[in-house]
């Protein structure tokens, strides 16, 4: 099990990092990854019913100080979307980021991490930024609960 925190210490990572292939192996994900389609310049490793999606990105995409770090080609953990589980035990997630839970309301989050960087206009979501990751959380239509998190680097 991660805490989100484990976790967000790999957003701008290699998939050749240590702890990221044991995360990979966690999650039930086969090695290598896949490489993006022509045109495309990420790839999804669905595991929602871990709680967890995660979006690699090729490294080119990124600004010249994150993409100097790599070869062309290789790709970098970019984001991570927090999704709550029908079978919580099959989570591999100890927490959430900044003391969030799912039953956080919107009111209560603003309270807890400040005024949001943005907000969303007509849709549930509230954006932070931390350093150089940005955190945007997707409320219920009566901003009762959280319904996703993701958190990703901020380039």
């Amino acid at each position: 099990m991660y805490s989100a925190n484990e976790l967000i210490e790999l957003i701008g990572k290699s998939e050749r990092n240590e702890n990221i292939l044991k995360l990979l192996s966690n999650v039930g994900q086969l090695k290598p990854l896949k490489r993006p389609k022509r045109g495309e310049s990420g790839v999804y490793v669905e595991c929602q019913e871990k709680g967890i999606q995660i979006l690699f990105t090729l490294a080119e995409e990124f600004s010249e100080e994150i993409s100097k770090k790599y070869m062309e080609g290789e790709l970098i953990l970019d984001t991570i979307f927090f999704t709550p589980t029908d079978d919580p035990n099959a989570s591999i997630l100890m927490s959430l980021p900044k003391g969030l839970s799912y039953s956080t309301n919107r009111s209560s989050a603003r309270e807890m991490l400040g005024q949001p960087n943005w907000i969303g206009k007509g849709i549930n979501n509230d954006r932070w930024h931390f350093q150089n990751i940005r955190m945007l959380v997707s409320f219920s239509a009566d901003e009762s609960f959280i319904e996703t998190i993701s958190i990703g680097l901020d380039n």
